[in-house]
């Protein structure tokens, strides 16, 4: 009896073995999503804040500040990115993500204050976040707040929690 060669035979397990291999790690190492069209992103530069109110309505406030100077010389100076509302609320979580367009500016305020309709309440810093140069200022605007001012250059490439304000 003659005996062939066995180069086919190791191929054809050879094939079976890899085959199935390269797939799984061709779709294991995909960073498409699951569900096709659908889109997920992480926010990799910004910051959040956090708001507790037992109160009523309240308005957190962001401004961005060419300087220092500009940003503390009015609770409203500088250009005003946005005012998000809220009602009674615990560990409410604001996120900003930056832009581009921020880079025009260096600094950035933010404060919490009642909001419309609402008794006036003195809103505090419970606790300041961990972006370096952040520093708190506290103002008087008919009622007593907390406002934390902090370098935009800082959270261009990070992450950061900002503040955490309570009334």
């Amino acid at each position: 009896m003659k005996k062939g060669s066995s180069l086919p035979l190791v191929l054809i397990v050879v094939a079976f073995l890899l085959i199935p291999l390269g797939f799984w790690f061709y779709y294991s190492n995909s960073n498409e999503d699951n569900v096709k069209g659908a889109k997920i992103s992480g926010v990799n530069s910004g910051f959040f804040v956090t708001v507790d109110s037992k109160g009523a309505t309240w308005d957190l406030m962001a401004y961005l500040c060419k300087d220092k100077t500009a940003c503390l010389a009015s609770p409203t100076a500088g250009f005003q990115l946005e005012t998000i509302s809220g009602g009674k609320v615990k560990n409410y979580q604001v996120t900003y993500s930056y832009q581009d367009s921020w880079d025009q500016y260096s600094y950035l305020k933010i404060y919490a204050k009642s909001g419309w309709g609402s008794q006036a309440r003195n809103f505090s810093v419970v606790k300041l976040g961990s972006v370096p140069g952040s520093a708190m200022q506290k103002v008087t605007d008919g009622v007593t707040f907390d406002m934390v001012i902090f370098p935009l250059k800082e959270i261009k490439s990070s992450f950061f929690e900002a503040a955490e304000f309570s009334d």
